[in-house]
């Protein structure tokens, strides 16, 4: 009978398979984690890395991008040199606001090589623009993932206001109205640490802004009656 040493790397192996095996009661896990899985893998355009004698692809880095050249622009642009196959423009998760650096894909070595040359060091709305091509190896396999999306720009001040001016139930104005006064409590305890002798009411506080809410809906029930008369 032979009996195989395990070695180091045999072990992480089964180390890994072990871990990679559902455990009871997580299925549901697994299973949202799959496809959340497949999901990335069709946002995943398909890439072809090519590559000259030299090891450089037809990948092309672009920093210093200013303010409104996205995507589009990009693509319309970079279009002159030859076909672009991806573009990726790095965003903000939370916002979507640009962060000022990309990655486009030229079909061609030769033409990423001669944009990159025409485009380094080139002056766009007050930006030096830097624009280089990545070596092969230095190309991620995912650099693509969620490429040649269309971005839409997300009012977040209309939903914030939508949220603050909202009706409220008396359970919601009851919160409302205690943190209002705690905040004004600490406030109070900050300018009495500073030495300044200044008192208010935190209630007073909250009374004027009942007041200016009702004001408001006030104004929006006349601007109604308004329209309807018209």
């Amino acid at each position: 009978m032979v009996v195989k040493k395990r070695t180091a790397a045999s072990t992480t192996r089964a180390a890994a398979a072990a871990s990679a095996k559902p455990h009871a009661g997580v299925g549901q896990l697994h299973a949202t984690k799959n496809k959340a899985m497949k999901a990335k893998s069709k946002a995943t355009p398909d890439i072809e890395i090519r590559a000259s004698k030299d090891g450089q692809s037809n990948v092309l880095y672009i920093g210093h991008l200013p303010h409104g050249f996205f995507e589009k622009q990009m693509k319309e642009f970079f279009g002159q040199f030859g076909t672009v196959t991806n573009i990726r423009l790095s965003r903000s998760k939370k916002t979507a606001k640009s962060k000022g650096y990309a990655f486009l894909q030229f079909q061609s070595v030769e033409v990423a090589s001669i944009a990159a040359e025409a485009m380094d060091g080139y002056h766009m709305f007050g930006q030096k623009l830097v624009v280089k091509t990545l070596k092969k190896e230095d190309v991620h396999p995912e650099i693509f993932n969620g490429a040649n999306r269309v971005f839409k720009r997300i009012p977040w001040r209309e939903i914030e206001a939508k949220r603050h001016n909202k009706e409220r139930n008396g359970k919601e104005e009851k919160k409302r109205a205690s943190r209002a006064r705690r905040a004004a409590k600490m406030r109070t305890e900050r300018i009495a640490a500073a030495g300044i002798d200044y008192v208010f009411s935190p209630d007073d506080e909250v009374s004027e802004a009942k007041k200016v809410e009702k004001t408001s809906k006030k104004a929006k029930k006349i601007e109604k009656i308004d329209t309807v008369d018209e």
